[in-house]
């Protein structure tokens, strides 16, 4: 009757979005779109793209792309909305998860 999250969601996303918020259809069937721009020459902001895109593609309700951005640029964005971005220092895994999980459920129906 409801769509199962996959099994193999990261640990971490468990804790920062239980499965009791997917458990409505209304939000199983919503999809956020999270663009990852990152700098297309730097190492570092290249490695921290790759790893918040492996970590949020099984989560149920989120497609998610990397596109290259500006020199030095590492922005999240969900739905066009920025979630998180690089100020002094990358931000992490679960600092982003966080970020894109509050915008995501911003933007679902009540």
């Amino acid at each position: 009757m409801y769509a199962q999250p996959p099994r193999s969601r990261p640990e971490f996303w468990r804790s920062v979005c239980p499965l009791s918020e997917f458990a409505s259809r209304k939000r199983c069937e919503m999809m956020n779109k999270v663009v990852i721009r990152r700098c297309p020459v730097c190492g570092e902001i290249g490695a921290r793209a790759r790893e918040v895109q492996a970590a949020l593609q099984g989560v149920p309700g989120l497609s998610v792309e990397v596109a290259d951005g500006q020199k030095g640029e590492f922005t999240v964005l969900v739905d066009g909305q920025e979630a998180t971005r690089k100020r002094d220092a990358l931000p992490s895994v679960d600092e982003v998860a966080t970020a894109v999980k509050e915008v995501a459920m911003a933007h679902q129906p009540a």
